[in-house]
């Protein structure tokens, strides 16, 4: 052991209160001679990362990586792996790149995938976590049975991080052990393992989040829902149009966009009865509602087929549900940066009429916020409303006079009076 490392065992460790010296802590974790000194070190480096405390982030990871690289004792490595973890998940897969790195450029006889593997088997935590993440990107077939054989970990993290490896590493993986882990403990691991299923998109890897689109959690309910429109049935869509009334607002915007994406892409659907269904079926959540989902979808989905599906639903909402609430969302599509949705939109609005219409459009006209087609769009509906509204008043043979305050109608009564 060096001299440089004895001379800072003397000091107490300080604590994360106030301002810190992290470049004192620096020196522990790199100097200290005693392991509990430089263990307990790597812990508050790792705990800076829920305080207010600043630092070179940088320089703290770059400390922390070193220390896992090239430290003698394995606990003070599985805590600087810990504290790493603590700062954020990237870290992990930079030092997953270091660790590569320093195997390649090493005097060993075994490959990267092979050097993870024995991680993998590991006593601390930590090595098995970094291990699993690895294998997703340095794995083969060979790892397959070895991620899979984690699945039990006692860490959660590990658990969750070898479900997505094991659903990566290679495409002839069976989905059944993936659909166990829906019923895991941990939520991290169960949203791992409906990530996983939806990613792989099969008919029978995505029937596994059906169950998953009631559970408790709602994230979970959220990732089965987004991913269920690969499931192209009927069943699906029902599914779907359930979950419009989950009591949470991301829960029911990822259903709807869902239950769009099946329709436009799939067969076992039509939009005409997802629309019937919508505005009939008493189990769908409140009308104005169900307008803000769809407002979240337009703002959100980089689908056209999907967005031109939801403009296309507010248009067909129309005299059904909360008339004011589907014409503003509408006018909001008129600037729409996708002409066709705007055109869907447009198409819409001419049919309809009324002074809050004629305000918002007006409005909209004179945004310096909108642009050309915007404004040209909306000057073309006002125009129809006007030429829609003389040709009525024509046709019921009525003399139109402009009253600006109510002496103007008494006058005109009154002259119509004498000249008779």
């Amino acid at each position: 052991m060096s001299d440089n490392r004895k001379r800072w065992d003397s000091s107490a460790i300080h604590q994360l209160s106030g301002d810190v010296d992290t470049d004192e802590l620096y020196k522990r974790l790199e100097y200290s001679e005693t392991v509990e000194t430089r263990r307990r070190t790597a812990e508050l480096l790792g705990n800076l990362a829920d305080t207010d405390l600043e630092y070179e982030e940088a320089t703290l990871v770059q400390n922390l990586t070193n220390a896992v690289l090239t430290d003698d004792d394995v606990a003070v490595r599985a805590r600087a792996i810990n504290a790493l973890y603590f700062h954020g998940d990237e870290y992990i897969t930079e030092l997953i790149n270091e660790v590569a790195k320093s195997v390649r450029d090493g005097e060993r006889t075994d490959d990267v995938t092979q050097f993870f593997l024995g991680w993998l088997d590991a006593e601390y935590p930590e090595f098995r976590m970094v291990a699993a993440s690895a294998l997703r990107r340095f794995g083969d077939e060979r790892v397959v049975p070895s991620l899979r054989n984690v699945f039990d970990d006692t860490d959660a993290r590990v658990r969750a991080r070898a479900v997505r490896s094991y659903s990566l590493v290679d495409g002839s993986v069976r989905v059944e052990p993936i659909q166990s882990m829906l019923r895991d403990s941990a939520p991290r691991v169960r949203r791992a393992a409906a990530t996983a299923l939806g990613r792989i998109g099969t008919e029978d890897a995505v029937e596994g989040l059906v169950p998953a689109a009631r559970a408790s959690d709602e994230q979970l309910r959220r990732i089965a829902v987004e991913h269920l429109y690969q499931l192209d049935t009927e069943r699906a869509a029902k599914v779907l149009l359930q979950a419009l009334s989950d009591r949470s607002r991301t829960v029911r915007s990822e259903a709807l966009e869902s239950l769009l994406r099946l329709v436009a892409t799939g067969d076992s659907v039509r939009a005409a009865a997802v629309r019937d269904a919508l505005i009939e079926d008493t189990g769908t959540p409140e009308p104005t509602d169900i307008v803000d989902v769809l407002r979240d979808v337009l703002a959100r989905a980089d689908r056209n087929d999907v967005r031109c599906h939801a403009v296309w639903l507010l248009g067909e909402f129309v005299g059904a549900v909360a008339g004011g609430d589907v014409r503003n969302a509408l006018v909001e599509r008129l600037d729409d940066g996708d002409p066709v949705v705007a055109d869907i939109a447009a198409a819409y609005l001419r049919q309809l009429e009324g002074e809050a219409l004629e305000k918002r459009l007006r409005r909209l006209v004179q945004s310096d916020d909108t642009s050309l087609d915007g404004k040209e769009r909306a000057a073309s509906i006002l125009e129809k409303i006007e030429n829609d509204t003389a040709t009525r008043i024509e046709a019921m043979d009525i003399e139109y006079t402009y009253v600006s305050e109510p002496s103007d109608y008494t006058a005109k009564r009154t002259t119509d009076d004498v000249s008779e």
